[in-house]
């Protein structure tokens, strides 16, 4: 039920429904994951809609009988699957409904049945008489207004959302101006690079001396001028 205190022992649970909150007032997607943790396998899952949840829909499933109740007003009470075959000992099978949720804020207390072959039942919440019996807490589900409480809390300041946003901008923020520093520094020492060329190019060519032509001896001056006399 609806807000219902519980009073139920609490043990390890071998039925969980997903998720765990939701939104007030949404059409939801319930997942239920069954796990055989007993030696006999499980054949027969059983869950009672609390008094709020409306538009229940379930969904076929392979090898299993789908059975759903109503109450005097129309609105489906229960939910069951079970018949052809079980789930073996040690392994898990998940099952689906759709459902609408209370717009109120509030806790959602799911009353579970799991038979198991050997007539064993583990109830969560329900009231079961028998000898192999095993009755745990309910499965809860809360209501809430998600998109408020994640992004703000009562003092106005941003939630945990809001704060994993805001800290994963300043990352980006941090490696772009990392990146962008290592892209000038890397360009700025390319055209120093290419800078650099030319003037050690032009060392090479002002340090390379030309050698000068020498002069002619003087032996070469005096045959030169003793053959202009005799003719």
């Amino acid at each position: 039920m609806l807000l219902l205190a519980s009073s139920f022992v609490t043990a390890s649970a071998e039925v969980s429904i997903e998720p765990e909150v939701v939104e007030l007032g949404a059409k939801q997607l319930f997942s239920v994951q069954v796990v055989s943790e007993r030696e006999q396998p499980t054949n027969g899952i059983k869950i009672y809609i609390p008094q709020g949840v409306t538009n229940v829909r379930t969904f076929a499933k392979d090898r299993w009988n789908n059975v759903s109740e109503q109450d005097d007003e129309g609105n489906v009470s229960s939910i069951e699957w079970s018949g052809r075959t079980f789930i073996p000992s040690g392994q898990a099978e998940e099952f689906q409904f759709l459902a609408e949720v209370p717009d109120g804020a509030g806790t959602i207390e799911w009353e579970v049945e799991q038979n198991y072959l050997d007539n064993y039942v583990l109830s969560y919440g329900v009231d079961v008489e028998g000898d192999d019996v095993e009755i745990l807490d309910p499965i809860k589900t809360q209501v809430s207004d998600i998109v408020n409480a994640e992004n703000n809390n009562e003092s106005g300041f941003p939630g945990f959302v809001g704060w994993l946003a805001l800290g994963l901008s300043a990352l980006a923020l941090f490696f772009a101006f990392r990146n962008g520093s290592k892209a000038n520094q890397n360009a700025a020492s390319g055209a120093a690079k290419i800078d650099e060329t030319p003037k050690e190019v032009k060392k090479k060519i002002t340090k390379k001396k030309v050698p000068a032509k020498k002069p002619a001896s003087k032996k070469t001056i005096k045959k030169v001028s003793t053959k202009a006399k005799k003719k």
